[in-house]
């Protein structure tokens, strides 16, 4: 618990900082009353939401497969969510929804996941991570 103390106010002064700090220059007294304010404070919000989905994500990745070295990239599964999206494009599904990109990139990212687990059935965690490589 103490390594973390630090934590919570240091997060409060970025996201303080991501509000006020710009390149346009409000005055304080004007800057509650400005669009300025709602166009930086909800873009810092979701930053401050989509950066802790992405570390939480990466968290569950290495607890599932019980291997701290376990990420996207050295497991192929990028790649495969990249092979996947490019197929949307190639064959034509971009076209149809706007979800159907990200959709075929989850798809491919899940049937390289599967294949590399399949791959490393019999293995340790070294063997996993060879198999994604």
């Amino acid at each position: 618990m103490k390594q973390y103390f630090f934590s919570i106010p240091a997060l409060c002064l970025i996201f303080a900082a991501g509000i006020f700090c710009g390149a346009e220059t409000v005055p304080l007294a004007e800057m509650w009353h400005s669009t300025v304010i709602d166009l930086r404070f909800f873009r810092m919000l979701g930053a401050l939401f989509i950066g802790g989905a992405l570390s939480l994500s990466g968290m569950v990745f290495q607890a599932v497969l019980r291997n701290p070295l376990a990420e996207p990239y050295t497991l192929g599964v990028s790649a495969g969510a990249g092979v996947g999206a490019a197929l949307a494009f190639v064959t034509g599904l971009h076209a149809l929804s706007i979800f159907s990109v990200p959709l075929t990139a989850l798809g491919g990212a899940l049937v390289t996941l599967l294949l590399v687990l399949f791959i490393s059935r019999d293995g340790g965690g070294e063997k996993l991570l060879l198999s994604g490589v």
